[in-house]
């Protein structure tokens, strides 16, 4: 009930962009944004909680006494080069370079937990038609990699006399995971017949063996 006033968010949205044609077979996109956010609900007393962070762990939120006086900014810069399906070959490229931060009720500006500065994703493919009945050979290669999501340390002291895990809020999101990184290699061999077609694979997935920390 001590959250029953609680009013809408509110965003500010402003974007920037470019798009550049190369012939009829690839496109070349140019993005810049800012986003100003308020209004966030944030609690009542003094804390570094924020529900612009909510979400992240998957669990409901089932914070009280809240009021709508928290603030948080995103900005960045995204870039994307698409070379479409032409000749058997093609790929996308996507980058983003960008911050999150937000502030509390204790108006201290820190990094939000989707704050991971970048994400990079490489995706090509070549086919290789081998007979005149359309038989295929296909390479396709899909890298991924974000950095590193922010996160709350524990208080260990809290932690032992509780028995529970209690983190240590006035360090909020103060640490960092190890950056995301993924491979995918797909080989594949596919028959064409008169009204269907069969595929035999070999897929790779996370090819490298990266060990990518979830939470």
């Amino acid at each position: 009930r001590s959250n029953m006033n609680l009013d809408f968010s509110r965003s500010n949205h402003f974007v920037l962009g470019y798009n550049q044609y190369l012939g009829e077979i690839a496109v070349i996109k140019l993005e810049g944004y800012y986003q100003y956010l308020d209004k966030i609900p944030v609690h009542r007393y003094v804390s570094s909680f924020n529900i612009i962070n909510e979400g992240s762990n998957l669990a409901p939120v089932d914070e009280s006494d809240l009021v709508n006086n928290g603030t948080g900014q995103n900005y960045g810069i995204d870039l994307t080069v698409e070379r479409y399906l032409n000749e058997g070959f093609y790929f996308l490229i996507t980058g983003s370079l960008f911050d999150s931060k937000y502030k509390g009720s204790d108006r201290i500006e820190r990094n939000t937990t989707f704050n991971s500065n970048y994400v990079l994703n490489l995706l090509g493919g070549k086919e290789w038609k081998l007979n005149e009945r359309g038989d295929v050979l296909a390479l396709n290669v899909r890298f991924t990699t974000t950095g590193g999501r922010y996160f709350t340390h524990l208080n260990l002291t809290a932690s032992q006399a509780t028995g529970d895990a209690v983190e240590d809020t006035q360090r909020a999101f103060s640490e960092r995971q190890t950056p995301y990184l993924r491979l995918d290699v797909k080989l594949a061999y596919r028959i064409e017949f008169k009204n269907s077609s069969l595929e035999i694979a070999l897929d790779l997935q996370n090819a490298t063996n990266n060990q990518n920390i979830f939470r």
